[in-house]
């Protein structure tokens, strides 16, 4: 299959405390959006309407809530409450939010190196500790099919 025939899930969670969405947010949702699917994005505070408005270029799908565990309770509130089982339809689901900048070299090489490789999860960076509390960092992750399965 070649890489940009995937079907991907996006799932990018957000949250600013004035309800703006910065330029870098934008930035990282345009490169995004050029493999995905679908995309859904979580705020977990209010949105101005001016950002909003950019945010709707990229999707209808945003989910307004409060700011209840985090990216995390964003993600579980998508799975649990809203995809109704439909996460299975897709061969990757991103996991991703708003605390960096990038991306810094073009997503489609990052897909495209990881799509070789055997694993079922992957992400941005690792951070590798000797052996102690070694872990994928959580701002970027990608699933495949056979995890979400």
């Amino acid at each position: 299959m070649k890489e940009n025939e995937k079907k991907r899930l996006l799932v990018f969670c957000l949250y600013n405390k004035d309800g703006n969405i910065e330029n870098y947010v934008i930035k990282i949702l345009s490169q995004l959006r050029l493999l995905m699917k679908r995309i859904i994005i979580v705020s977990n505070n209010k949105i101005a309407e001016n950002s909003l408005n950019h945010l709707k270029e990229f999707t209808n799908e945003i989910i307004i809530r409060n700011n209840i565990g985090l990216d995390y309770g964003a993600y579980r509130e998508v799975f649990l409450g809203y995809l109704n089982g439909e996460e299975k339809k897709y061969d990757e689901i991103v996991l991703c939010n708003d605390t960096f900048y990038g991306f810094f070299t073009p997503i489609e090489k990052i897909f495209f190196e990881m799509e070789n490789k055997n694993c079922d999860m992957w992400g941005l960076n690792k951070v590798d500790r000797g052996g102690i509390l070694n872990h994928i960092q959580s701002y970027f992750l990608v699933l495949n099919k056979n995890l979400v399965q």
